[in-house]
Parts: structure tokens; C-alpha cells; sequence
């Protein structure tokens, strides 16, 4: 998923953001609220995929110089430098409710802060950590690792950050690793729930590709779908959900771009944990022609298993 456009730097100059650098590797933005759509229904909770398209407006936003007239006359980890010749795709996410008041009608959700810091480094991957906190309290709110890797503008194939960004970023993150991402999902022999989604013009990016936030409202709404018509999955219940989403692991395997149809596979699952114990979550598989482009795991704040599991 081309995360970074050229459009981005135009839109970033309509965003009433501030950013400062605290240090060589990381960045702070500081956000006034979250617009009207980004809310659900009840008006109580954050839509998932808003907080996706959040965390991309402070990328954008720290990714370039001269966002601003008044900024400073530099990028996050000098990426403006490096996007000059390449692009940067999304491969995977993990995003965290780290406060499930959050999810309250009664807790503040403005202003916020957002800290940006390189995580882990690979030869042409990296990790980005964002931790939103509310401005004031210091309540820390939501974090998203976003991993991406870095393509040729000409070939569009991975490529290796040059020697003199990796000289200059990479001490600063220890050993060079890849980031731990959602292995492969698979329902086996598991019941599926089945909906489809067309890619429209608002689902994209200015490639025409579909945004990556636009795959995890994919799997909300057919969640939500199947949840009012079937009142839950076996193992996730509609309680579950309302309880407001506290963990999403996402992975990204190809591009689907405008006017394509997208098949949404979702069921539940239990899953032990290190001692045995068994939690519920939502899993989801997006078909392109019938080849997997996202995978998706989902966790709700709810009263998990509480005893070993006999059923996995």
C-alpha cells in the first residue's frame, strides 16, 4: 500500500497541526480533535479506520519539509530527501487501544499529541511507533506500529535505504531487524461470513489504489453487517464489539485499486495465550480474484476466557 503520495504535502498545508523534533529519530505533532466523521453511529466511540487515517495525516505531515511556512525546514528522519527517488508501501500495522476509557462518551479525545519514533530498521523496512496522548492529562490513548518498505519509484520493486540514511539513522535503533507482523490467516474448515465491497473513488489514494485505511472500514462493516443479522460469530458476541476494539493486527499482501470488488471472509477464533488462557478475536481475509490481499485479526475490551481452553 503506497502510503506516501505527492498530494500529501498539499494537504498537510490545510491541516492546523504544529510539529516539533525532539530528537534526531523521532517527531511530535500536536492535532486539535478528530473531524466529525472520524466518529461512529452512537457518537460514543473513534471508528477504527479513522484513527488509520489519523496516524497517515501526521505521516504526512512529518514526512516532508516545509509542511507549513513557519515549520521547520526539515522531515522526520529526513525522508523528504530519500521520497525524492522512492516510495515507502505499507505491509503491516498493529494498532492499540492502550485506554479502553477511550471508547467512553465521557473521555476527552481532544487535543491530542502524537509521538513518532523509529522503532526497528531492516535493509529497505522500517517501523514507525505513533503514540496519540490527550494533551494535558498525558493519557496515553492509542499507539500504531506502522511497518513499510521502501520501493523504487522507477522499478517499483524493495529496495535498500541508501548508505548515508543508514549511516546517519541507523545507530540510533540498535540491531537491524524486521518488524514481528500478523503471520497468515486461514479459516480452514471454520464457518466464514461472507460480504463484498466495491473500491470507490473515496476508498483510494491518489494512485488510484485503495487506501490501507480503507481495508480495516472493509472488515468493520461486514462485521457489523453479520453482527446485526446473526447477533454475533460463535465466539464473538455483539457485547463483544460494543465493547469498542482493543487490539488490530493488519497485513497487507497486494494492491486492489479502483472499481475492483473485494470478497470479506470473517470468523472467530480462540487463541492461548504464553499461560494457556484462551481469548476471543475476529479474523478476516480480503479475496482479489480470489487471492488474498489483507489479512486482519481483531480484539475487543471484553472479559476474555478466563480458564484454559478444552475447545482449541
Amino acid at each position: 500500500m503506497a502510503s506516501i503520495t505527492r498530494s500529501f504535502p498539499k494537504i498537510a498545508r490545510h491541516l492546523n497541526y504544529k510539529r516539533t523534533f525532539p530528537s534526531v529519530t523521532s517527531a511530535r505533532v500536536d492535532i486539535p480533535c478528530f473531524p466529525y466523521e472520524a466518529f461512529d453511529y452512537s457518537g460514543n466511540q473513534v471508528n477504527p479506520w479513522s484513527i488509520l487515517r489519523l496516524v497517515e495525516s501526521v505521516r504526512a505531515f512529518t514526512f516532508w519539509k516545509n509542511v507549513t511556512p513557519h515549520e521547520e525546514n526539515r522531515s522526520l528522519l529526513d525522508l523528504h530527501e530519500v521520497l525524492q527517488t522512492h516510495l515507502v508501501f505499507i505491509i503491516g500495522a498493529e494498532l492499540k487501544i492502550v485506554d479502553a476509557s477511550f471508547h467512553e462518551f465521557e473521555s476527552a479525545k481532544h487535543p491530542l499529541y502524537c509521538l513518532t519514533e523509529l522503532k526497528n530498521l531492516g535493509k529497505s523496512s522500517k517501523t514507525l511507533s505513533y503514540n496519540i496522548f490527550h494533551e494535558g492529562s498525558e493519557r496515553h490513548l492509542i499507539s500504531c506500529d506502522v511497518t513499510d518498505v521502501l520501493i523504487d519509484a522507477q522499478t517499483r520493486r524493495p529496495v535498500s535505504y541508501p548508505e548515508w540514511w543508514l549511516t546517519k539513522f541507523g545507530r540510533n535503533v540498535g540491531e537491524f531487524r524486521r518488524a514481528s507482523l500478523l503471520g497468515t490467516l486461514d479459516p480452514g474448515e471454520t464457518e466464514v461470513r461472507v460480504s463484498y465491497f466495491r473500491v470507490t473513488l473515496s476508498d483510494t489514494d491518489t494512485y488510484g489504489h485503495c487506501n490501507w485505511s480503507s481495508y480495516l472500514k472493509y472488515c468493520c462493516e461486514s462485521l457489523f453487517e453479520h453482527v446485526n443479522k446473526e447477533l454475533g460469530y460463535k465466539w464473538v458476541t455483539c457485547d463483544d464489539v460494543s465493547s469498542g476494539l482493543q487490539q488490530a493486527d493488519v497485513l497487507y499482501r497486494s494492491e486492489a485499486s479502483l472499481g475492483d470488488i473485494l470478497l470479506v471472509q470473517s470468523w472467530s477464533d480462540l487463541e492461548k495465550d504464553s499461560r494457556g488462557f484462551a481469548s476471543k478475536c475476529l479474523k478476516f481475509r480480503l479475496l482479489k480474484d480470489g487471492n488474498s490481499c489483507f489479512e486482519a485479526k481483531l480484539k475487543f475490551y471484553t472479559n476474555d476466557i478466563s480458564s484454559p481452553s478444552s475447545a482449541l
